[in-house]
């Protein structure tokens, strides 16, 4: 790539350089059949066990024989519950750490923030602790 620039050519797809639209439909076609060969080469080992399983399921709710509350998926953990955790495991380990330092540990780490970004801050690490401390993570 070194060279081909100091030729003055640029690296990577014509089409996505220009956004063309069909050269990012492609591309996305094959990030999907990358992402789907695995399950759909090794389904004769799983698909037996999935199948019934399903199939019990959509009877089981058609029939009313289960609670339709066991039937709903879980609701989502939250990302800042991850977060609440680690920073509840490492306050307690070292308690000389400052908040900062926490902070820190947690960007070496690469943990995102509860925004999405990789720069921790002493304000969003005080207020995981606190969440820890209502739910009893941490001894006050």
């Amino acid at each position: 790539m070194a060279a081909a620039t100091a030729r003055g050519q640029k690296p990577g797809n014509p089409g996505m350089r220009a956004r063309d639209p069909e050269a990012l439909r492609k591309l996305a076609q094959a990030q999907e059949m990358r992402f789907l060969d695995g399950p759909i080469e090794t389904a004769d080992q799983w698909m037996p066990t999935v199948r019934p399983a399903a199939a019990g399921c959509r009877h089981a709710r058609g029939a009313t024989l289960a609670d339709p509350a066991v039937l709903k998926p879980a609701p989502r953990k939250g990302s800042h519950d991850h977060l609440m955790m680690l920073v509840a495991g490492i306050a307690p380990a070292d308690p000389d750490l400052s908040l900062r330092d926490i902070a820190r540990q947690l960007e070496r780490m690469r943990e995102r923030t509860p925004r999405g970004g990789h720069k921790g801050s002493v304000s969003s690490v005080q207020t995981q602790l606190d969440r820890a401390k209502r739910l009893g993570l941490i001894a006050h």
